[in-house]
C-alpha cells in the first residue's frame, strides 16, 4: 500500500492514514495498492483497473503471486485463498518473503546510491522493475542472493548508479561517457547533468562532447539543474539560471558568474577538488592573491597545474612567495620545482632569481626559466658571474640568446671573465660574445676584438677553432666574401694587435698545424694572409726578429696555405 497526491504526484510519509492531506501541495491523496496479478500500483478499488485482478487482502499477496507462479489462473487465485488452510497459506508468503528481501536488499542499494544523484527515483524505478519478477526461479533466488558490490550487480540498474555516484564523486571513464547512450531515459539525464557539471568541466577531462551534452540537457526533467550547465556549454540562447540549493549545481553558478568572494570562501571547503576548482578560477580571474592555503594543501598533480596557470596568466603573485619556494624546496617532481620556479621569477626579484639558481645548482630548466623573466643587466651579470665560477655557464642554455640582447647582459660580462675561465669555457664565452655581437649590430666593438684576437692568441686547439668559428659567421652573416677575421691591413692591425704581437701570433699559429687543420680554420687563416697589403710588409720588416720566427713557423704550416709565401714576402 502506497499514497499518492493525486495533484503533484508527491509519495505520502507512511503514517499517512486516509483524509489526510499531500504534505507538499495540501491537496487530495489517494491509496494504491499493488495487482497480485499485475504487480503494478493501482488505487485502492474492487478490481485493477490495468488488469481487472479482483483486489485481495494486503496479507494474501506474497501467497497470491506464489499461487500465480504455481500456475492458478487470474479467475482462480480469490477463491483459492478462501479455500486454502491458513498454514499453507502462511507457508506460501513465507516463501515470498523470502525473495521480496533480496529484491529489497537491491531496492534499498539503489536507494543508497540514488541519495548522491541529482534525480531521485531510483528506488522506486527498482521495486517496479523487481516485483512484477517475484517469485524468481531458485537458480536466480540464488544468484541475487549472493552479496556484491554494486559494481558487480546482476541488475544493469545499479551497475549505472554506481558508476554515477563515482561521476558525482569526480571518477570519469569510458563507460561514463556511454551511460549518455543508454536505453533507460533516466540514466541517460542523469549521466548528462554529471558530464556537464563542475567537476567534470573544470576538474577533469571526460571526453564527453558538447553536441552529446546539449540534447538530454534540453530535455532534462531538472530543467534547474540543467540550465546553469547548458550555459557552461555555451548553448545559444544562453538559458537563464538561479541558485538551486544544490551545492554543486550552485558552485558551477559562482563559476559561472566569477564570483569573487563565493570562490575565495571554496578556497577553504573540504573537498579538495572544490578548492582546486576555485583557486584555478581566480587564477584566470586576475584574482590570485589568497590561493596560498589552496595551493599548499592540493596535491602534486593539482599544485603543478595550479602554478602553470599562474605561470601562463604572466603576472606577478608576490602574495604565494612562501608557498612557491616551499614547493621548489620540497617536491620531488622535477617539473613542479620547475613550475614554482616559473612562478617565482615573474615577481624578477633579483634575490629571488639568485637564490633559485644557489638552490638548483644553476639546473638547466631553472636557469631557463630565471632569464626567460629578462631581469635587469646588473642581475645578468651577477647571474653569468655565478655560472661560470661554478662551471654552468653554456652557451648552449635555453634563454642565453635573450641575455645576448641589447638592454641585458653588460657588454663588458665576457671581457672580464674570459681571460681567468678554463679553456672550455672559455668556447661558451667566445660563442656568448658572437651572439652579443650580433645581436647588438655595432661593428669594430670590444668583443669583436677579442673573438679577432683570440684567433691567433695562445690557447687550446678547441679554443682557436671555436674563436675562428665564431668570427667567420658574425662576418658571413654582414656580407658573404669578408675576410675572416679581417682583412690584414694596418688598419685592422692597430685596432687589435702591436705589429710584434700580430706577428709573433701568426708565427705560433703556422707552428700548430693542429689548429690550422680545423674546421673553418685553415681556409679563413689562408684567405687571412693573402689579403695582407704591401703597406704592412713595408711595416713588418722593422721588425725584424718577429719576421724571422714567421720564417722559420711557416714550412711547419699546411703546405697547402698560403703561409710559405708570406714568409718569402716577409724576407723582403
Amino acid at each position: 500500500m502506497r499514497a499518492l497526491c493525486e495533484a503533484c504526484q508527491a509519495p505520502q510519509p507512511v503514517d499517512w492514514r486516509p483524509g489526510d492531506l499531500c504534505v507538499a501541495c495540501g491537496l487530495a491523496v489517494r491509496a494504491e495498492a499493488r495487482c497480485h496479478w499485475c504487480a503494478t500500483w493501482a488505487p485502492h478499488a474492487k478490481f485493477c483497473r490495468k488488469c481487472g485482478a479482483a483486489a485481495i487482502g494486503r496479507h494474501h499477496y506474497g501467497a497470491a503471486r506464489m499461487l500465480k507462479h504455481l500456475g492458478a489462473s487470474i479467475f482462480e487465485i480469490p477463491s483459492l485463498l478462501a479455500d486454502l488452510d491458513p498454514a499453507q497459506i502462511d507457508t506460501y508468503s513465507a516463501i515470498y518473503a523470502t525473495h521480496a528481501a533480496v529484491a529489497h536488499r537491491h531496492v534499498e542499494i539503489a536507494r543508497a546510491l540514488g541519495q548522491q544523484l541529482y534525480l531521485r527515483q531510483w528506488a522506486q524505478e527498482m521495486e517496479d522493475s523487481l516485483v512484477p519478477q517475484l517469485p524468481w526461479p531458485d537458480e536466480k533466488l540464488a544468484a541475487y542472493s549472493t552479496a556484491t558490490s554494486p559494481e558487480e550487480s546482476p541488475f544493469a540498474l545499479i551497475r549505472d548508479l554506481a558508476e554515477l555516484a563515482s561521476m558525482q564523486a569526480g571518477v570519469f571513464n569510458s563507460v561514463s561517457l556511454s551511460l549518455l547512450q543508454s536505453p533507460n531515459p533516466s540514466v541517460a539525464a542523469e549521466a548528462a547533468l554529471q558530464l556537464s557539471g563542475w567537476r567534470a568541466l573544470f576538474a577533469t577531462r571526460t571526453g564527453a562532447k558538447r553536441p552529446h551534452l546539449i540534447p538530454p540537457l534540453l530535455q532534462s526533467p531538472l530543467p534547474e539543474h540543467a540550465a546553469p550547465r547548458l550555459a557552461a556549454l555555451g548553448h545559444e540562447p544562453p538559458p537563464a539560471f538561479s541558485l538551486t540549493g544544490h551545492p554543486d549545481t550552485d558552485f558551477l553558478i559562482v563559476l559561472l558568474e566569477k564570483n569573487r568572494t563565493a570562490l575565495e570562501q571554496s578556497l577553504h571547503h573540504p573537498d579538495p577538488e572544490r578548492r582546486y576548482v576555485a583557486a584555478s578560477q581566480l587564477i584566470f580571474i586576475g584574482a590570485p592573491e589568497n590561493i596560498g592555503p589552496a595551493l599548499r594543501s592540493a596535491t602534486p598533480g593539482r599544485q603543478l597545474e595550479l602554478l602553470r596557470e599562474i605561470t601562463s596568466a604572466k603576472r606577478p603573485v608576490p602574495n604565494l612567495h612562501t608557498e612557491c619556494f616551499d614547493i621548489f624546496l620540497n617536491a620531488d617532481d622535477h617539473r613542479l620545482c620547475r613550475a614554482a620556479a616559473s612562478a617565482i621569477v615573474l615577481n624578477r626579484h633579483p634575490a629571488d632569481l639568485l637564490r633559485l639558481i644557489d638552490l638548483s645548482n644553476a639546473s638547466h630548466d631553472i636557469v631557463h626559466a630565471v632569464l626567460l623573466s629578462k631581469p635587469a643587466p646588473e642581475t645578468y651579470s651577477e647571474i653569468g658571474r655565478r655560472l661560470v665560477e661554478t662551471g654552468k655557464f653554456d652557451s648552449g642554455q635555453w634563454g642565453l640568446d635573450l641575455a645576448a640582447k641589447p638592454g641585458a647582459m653588460p657588454l663588458g660580462f665576457v671581457l672580464e671573465h674570459f681571460p681567468s675561465a678554463p679553456p672550455a669555457m672559455q668556447c661558451h664565452l667566445l660563442r656568448f660574445a658572437e651572439n652579443q655581437v650580433e645581436a647588438h649590430g655595432v661593428e669594430r666593438s670590444p668583443l669583436e676584438r677579442l673573438i679577432i684576437r683570440q684567433c691567433l692568441a695562445p690557447g687550446t686547439v678547441e679554443v682557436i677553432a671555436t674563436a675562428w668559428a665564431c668570427i667567420h659567421r658574425i662576418q658571413m652573416h654582414r656580407r658573404v666574401g669578408l675576410t675572416v677575421p679581417c682583412d690584414l691591413s694596418l688598419e685592422n692591425v692597430e685596432w687589435c694587435w702591436t705589429m710584434p704581437e700580430l706577428l709573433a701570433a701568426i708565427a705560433q699559429l703556422m707552428a700548430n698545424p693542429e689548429a690550422v687543420g680545423q674546421p673553418l680554420v685553415r681556409d679563413d687563416f689562408d684567405r687571412f694572409l693573402r689579403s695582407a697589403e704591401p703597406e704592412f710588409f713595408a711595416a713588418a720588416v722593422h721588425w725584424p726578429d718577429e719576421c724571422r720566427r714567421v720564417i722559420r713557423s711557416a714550412p711547419l704550416a699546411d703546405p697547402y696555405i698560403y703561409a710559405l709565401r708570406f714568409a718569402e714576402s716577409l724576407r723582403l
